[in-house]
């Protein structure tokens, strides 16, 4: 798994989606919605984590439905040529943000975006919950 510096944004996508024209397209149907972005959550360490616990935090906070999900840093995405949003409308979770495409959106920045993430890992707050 990655490392982070003790102040850096942990990014989680969930799912396991990585075909860049595939999100390519999402992005565009997003673009024309208004907002060439791509959903992600994303959180800082608290005092002692360590990387893979954030992920966890992140994806138990902010109730990540997917069996599977793509970690990624701010640094990560920002040298790949994205930029952070944050974004709490419309009753979204605390750790929701926007990953911003500059427009025209080139399939080249589904590539990078794609690039910037790890390969799909297992949710780690869904193979904690207990069954009922």
């Amino acid at each position: 798994m990655q490392s982070m510096g003790p102040d850096e944004l942990v990014v989680v996508r969930g799912g396991s989606l990585r075909d860049p024209s595939v999100l390519h397209e999402l992005v565009l149907d997003n673009e024309e919605m208004g907002l060439a972005a791509l959903s992600v959550f994303a959180a800082k360490p608290l005092n002692g984590e360590l990387f893979a616990d954030v992920v966890r935090r992140i994806c138990g906070e902010a109730k990540i439905p997917h069996g599977k999900v793509q970690v990624a840093t701010e640094a990560s995405l920002t040298k790949a040529g994205f930029r952070l949003e944050p974004d709490t409308s419309d009753g979204q979770p605390d750790h929701h943000h926007h990953v911003l495409f500059t427009s025209p959106v080139q399939e080249s920045q589904s590539i990078a975006f794609v690039e910037a993430f790890s390969a799909p890992i297992e949710n780690p707050a869904r193979s904690h919950r207990i069954a009922s």
